[in-house]
């Protein structure tokens, strides 16, 4: 009325200009320059409620963090002020709601920041729906902590007490030879259990399961597959070397199964003998580094003959290059000398 722009009461109320902009706005009013000063012009609103002639604003499509006004549903038919308007939102998980325009008008002022804002919040942050297991817990279907893997995330339904959790991570155990969970028998956490084993995870002395004998990170030995004991051996051989060598290692007994270890070695082409465990012979498996200074080190390992290994473990490219090209000689000296041997003697 006084026809004062907002720096002009952005100084006389000694408040920030987002403060003026923001109570204008809930006001409903337009603050404009014309050549005879400062006009506040009240915006028409939205839309009209037909049955009682009261003004309702629309916020159809606007944003409060996680949530999305969709759009006017219904009315509150009944409880106090039933005049008010119920409005349809949908979470970022996907989930829909109704939610009352009392409560959308408290979220917007407590979330100011987060009104129709790009921008991600955290979780704890902003607002959700309250109604999915992806806002209390960063688990996936999917997700492997050692060796157990995500398979649902259900409705805790009474498999833990009501007071821990509304959701629960239901996981299978993976490791091999195990046969005590199932999809149809899983083992359920809570989410304070399962960062509690993504922390044993990341301490790296045992890998989760669902408690049998092959939890540690060398539980392959435990295995009645050969394949899965010399990997055990080469893991624990490796890393004993690289703390001999003091060389980096960050690998363990699952990735080297994983690569997968070959039946023919790649160098020679000849078999390698997962079963003989009591000697080491030409065709045992054998823990390589490509680059040796490197250490072992996911990428930079490969399972092959200890004869090949044997081979290559004192020499340089250069080295081997010359090697060949001896041996190279040597044939040709050889198949030389077969041809003509009745000359040469």
């Amino acid at each position: 009325s006084q026809k004062k722009g907002p720096s002009a009461i952005c100084k006389e109320f000694n408040c920030s200009r987002s403060v003026i902009d923001r109570v204008l706005k809930e006001m409903n009013i337009q603050i404009r320059s014309r050549g005879e000063g400062v006009q506040a012009t009240r915006l028409q609103p939205d839309y009209v409620d037909p049955r009682i002639g009261k003004i309702k604003a629309d916020h159809a499509g606007k944003r409060i963090g996680n949530l999305e006004n969709l759009g006017f549903k219904r009315f509150q038919e009944s409880g106090y002020d039933k005049d008010r308007p119920i409005w349809k939102i949908r979470c970022s998980c996907g989930t829909e709601y109704e939610m009352s325009a009392s409560a959308w008008g408290t979220l917007r002022s407590r979330y100011p920041d987060a009104v129709n804002s790009d921008s991600s919040y955290p979780i704890d942050q902003v607002p959700h729906c309250d109604r999915h297991p992806y806002h209390f817990t960063s688990a996936r279907i999917g997700h492997k902590v050692g060796h157990l893997e995500v398979i649902d995330l259900p409705k805790n339904t009474g498999q833990k007490p009501a007071t821990e959790c509304q959701f629960l991570i239901a996981s299978i155990c993976t490791a091999p030879g195990c046969q005590n969970t199932s999809k149809e028998n899983p083992i359920f956490d809570t989410y304070a259990s399962w960062e509690k084993r993504i922390e044993v995870e990341a301490r790296g002395k045992f890998l989760p399961s669902c408690g049998c004998r092959k939890s540690t990170t060398h539980g392959l030995s435990s295995s009645d597959d050969p394949v899965d004991v010399r990997c055990h051996q080469m893991h624990l051989n490796a890393k004993r070397r690289s703390i001999e060598d003091d060389l980096p290692y960050d690998i363990d007994a699952i990735y080297i199964r994983n690569l997968p270890p070959p039946e023919i070695c790649p160098v020679l082409g000849i078999d390698i003998d997962y079963e003989q465990e009591d000697q080491r012979s030409d065709s045992s498996p054998s823990l390589d580094k490509f680059i040796p200074e490197l250490g072992y080190v996911k990428g930079n390992v490969s399972v092959i003959s200890w004869r090949a290994n044997r081979m290559k473990s004192d020499g340089t490219p250069e080295e081997w290059r010359k090697i060949a090209k001896w041996a190279s000689y040597v044939e040709s000296q050889s198949l030389f000398m077969d041809k003509h041997a009745d000359n040469i003697n």
